[in-house]
């Protein structure tokens, strides 16, 4: 009886440092409790040492115990209250975990934010198989081997359960190691995320390296497209005067031949068979009208 009822006492104040704040009792309070206990233990029978036998046997034992060990006769019934606080941390709902989660306690608002992290990972808790505890300086930490319902076969599941009998604080750390397989695995499916990462980057490069070619193109065409236009304009005002020499052309020929029209008929006048004797050196229009004099 005397060790279930040490189990009831820290249970209570483990429950309570983890859902409540902390308000783990003092040293000298848990040493006059359990001193109280004693006092009444005495006054049972035979029957009460049969029971308190029973419940000793059904308490685990750590594994290994290093540091000072002030603590070591409630290291069992210590863990036993943590198995309870891990089975009802993963039995928490969303809104629960939530008003936790914002907590006005720092170690409470910490540990709930440290589980929400690993649960969905974790899924619900089952058992512990061993653990290990060391106390220095008023921590202790439990360090438990634990069985939890979603993680992979073969991975091993450690919770650090720390609690600070000074500063009535507790916290929890969650660390999982998986088999080699799955990290092999999960080594290779990052390295091909990687790589097809680095692939498509490279690939959009170089599509990107092979569209620069169009700003160059966009600028040299106006430049050549202006530079056409300026080379337009002198020819065609060097085409003008070509077109305005056509028709003098034109009229030189005439000339020409209104010149061997009028000496044919100077030779005609002359009564001469030839124009040898005369030249026509030019030809002016009359400003008297087309009408011929006869003398």
């Amino acid at each position: 009886m005397k060790k279930r009822i040490t189990t009831y006492l820290l249970a209570a104040t483990l429950a309570a440092g983890v859902f409540a704040g902390p308000v783990m009792a003092e040293e000298a309070a848990t040493e006059a409790a359990v001193a109280q206990v004693e006092s009444e233990i005495a006054a049972d029978d035979g029957v009460a040492v049969a029971e308190t036998e029973g419940a000793a046997a059904a308490e685990k034992q750590p594994a290994s115990v290093t540091g000072d060990g002030k603590y070591a006769a409630y290291y069992p019934s210590m863990e036993q209250s943590i198995e309870q606080s891990l089975l009802q941390l993963s039995q928490m709902t969303d809104e629960q975990m939530e008003q936790y989660k914002q907590s006005n306690d720092s170690s409470v608002s910490i540990l709930f934010n440290t589980w929400d992290q690993v649960r969905e990972e974790l899924g619900a808790f089952e058992s512990v198989d061993s653990y290990t505890v060391d106390e220095s300086d008023n921590i202790i930490t439990f360090d438990l081997a634990t069985n939890y319902s979603d993680v992979v076969e073969g991975s091993k599941v450690t919770v650090e359960y720390k609690v600070d009998m000074k500063n009535q604080t507790s916290s929890a750390n969650w660390d999982v190691k998986y088999p080699l397989s799955k990290s092999i695995r999960e080594a290779g499916l990052n390295t091909l995320l990687g790589l097809g990462t680095v692939f498509v980057v490279l690939i959009f490069l170089s599509f990107l390296i092979g569209q620069i070619h169009w700003i160059p193109d966009l600028i040299y065409g106006k430049k050549k497209e202006k530079e056409a236009a300026e080379k337009a304009a002198p020819a065609a005002v060097a085409s003008a005067p070509a077109a305005e020499e056509a028709p003098e052309a034109e009229e030189e020929v005439d000339d020409l031949e209104l010149v061997a029209v009028i000496s044919a008929a100077i030779a005609a006048y002359e009564g001469t068979a030839s124009t040898d004797g005369f030249v026509v050196r030019s030809i002016r229009k009359s400003r008297r009208g087309s009408r011929w004099s006869n003398s």
